[in-house]
């Protein structure tokens, strides 16, 4: 059986996940703002470059038996590689954004909402869709017709013991971990944005580029020398809050533009 309280968590991470993904895009849509197309292009932005280009390569890549073996040997190359890789595919994805399809809408509202709509985009394949399917399994479970579904005893098996073990708290953390990516995302973007809007698209990229290398390298590395949770979370923590202040620095510095 899937505990009550695992349910609940997992319906209010969903709900939550959604509310901050789309609620300030729509909540500026309904104050006149031609927004909703911007938050799109972010999210294609995020869509191409990781699901299309990215991780089907890195899928190539890690299928080569000596890649995986020099990486098993070499975990810290590994964990700058992925940071490095995902910093890079992101990076230009932005880039892409910014000075192809936001060319005519060059803005920090733009810059803000497509680096929200990358994050949401981010968030909804990495959490939102696993979270909706272990609801609808749950409720499969707790009624005993999880086995009727054509699944391999296995994959029931499996997906049983997940759910079954699954504390609610975790689900919260994992929540929170996307919301703090989201406002890095949001943040990574609007540099993109400002600096391409003061001729300096170059370092606004590098910038770009650097800070999510140095997030998702350094808990790369915190999960192999086996970092506490909280450590672990703690970084992207930081990384949100110095986020949340480049945003609102840099809004009173382009609001005008």
């Amino acid at each position: 059986m899937v505990s009550t309280t695992t349910i609940l968590a997992l319906l209010f991470a969903v709900i939550i996940l959604f509310l901050l993904g789309l609620g300030p895009i729509l909540y500026l849509k309904s104050q006149g703002y031609r927004i909703i197309s911007v938050g799109l292009a972010g999210a294609l932005g995020f869509f191409f470059s990781q699901i299309i280009l990215r991780i089907p390569l890195m899928g190539v890549l890690m299928s080569n038996v000596s890649v995986v073996t020099f990486f098993a040997q070499h975990m810290t190359l590994y964990a700058l590689f992925l940071g490095a890789s995902a910093a890079l595919f992101e990076t230009l994805g932005r880039l892409f954004v910014v000075n192809i399809c936001l060319k005519k809408r060059k803005g920090w509202l733009e810059g803000a909402v497509a680096g929200w709509g990358h994050g949401f985009c981010e968030a909804f394949i990495m959490l939102g869709i696993t979270y909706i399917s272990y609801i609808y399994y749950a409720f499969l479970i707790n009624q005993g017709t999880l086995a009727t579904m054509g699944l391999d005893p296995a994959s029931v098996a499996s997906i049983t013991t997940t759910l079954s073990s699954f504390p609610a708290w975790a689900i919260i953390v994992a929540l929170l971990e996307r919301v703090f990516a989201m406002l890095l995302h949001c943040a990574l973007t609007t540099l993109i944005m400002t600096k391409s809007m003061d001729g300096k698209t170059l370092f606004g990229c590098l910038a770009a580029f650097l800070i999510h290398m140095a997030l998702d390298a350094g808990v790369a590395l915190l999960q192999i020398n086996g970092a506490s949770l909280f450590i672990l979370e703690l970084l992207p923590a930081v990384f949100a809050i110095l986020s949340i202040g480049y945003l609102f620095k840099s809004y009173n510095k382009y609001k005008n533009a």
